[in-house]
Formats: structure tokens, C-alpha cells, sequence
């Protein structure tokens, strides 16, 4: 993920930032999948604490 989301916090990453991410894994479906599904835990976790 760090190569293609560089130092980009996570209040400013955006869905499309996100879904270009996916899409460029698409050769590796599982890893994008996991890829997405690690996102989405990393913000329902943050969530969760404000």
C-alpha cells in the first residue's frame, strides 16, 4: 500500500485514491481484495476511538 498511497494521511485519502489502488491489483484479486478489506478496517478501528 505505501508505494501507491505514498505518505498521504488517512483524513486526506479519498475514495478514488483507494479505488485506484484496487483497480491497479486487479491482476491479483486476492490481494486487492485484502487490500480493501485491510483499509476498511484500519478506518472502522479508527472510528471507533473518536
Amino acid at each position: 500500500m505505501k508505494p501507491a498511497l505514498g505518505t498521504t494521511k488517512a483524513d486526506n485519502l479519498s475514495r478514488a485514491q483507494v479505488s485506484k489502488l484496487h483497480s491497479s491489483l486487479a491482476n491479483t484479486t486476492f490481494q486487492a481484495n485484502r487490500t480493501l478489506a485491510v483499509v476498511g478496517s484500519m478506518y472502522a478501528f479508527a472510528s471507533r476511538l473518536v
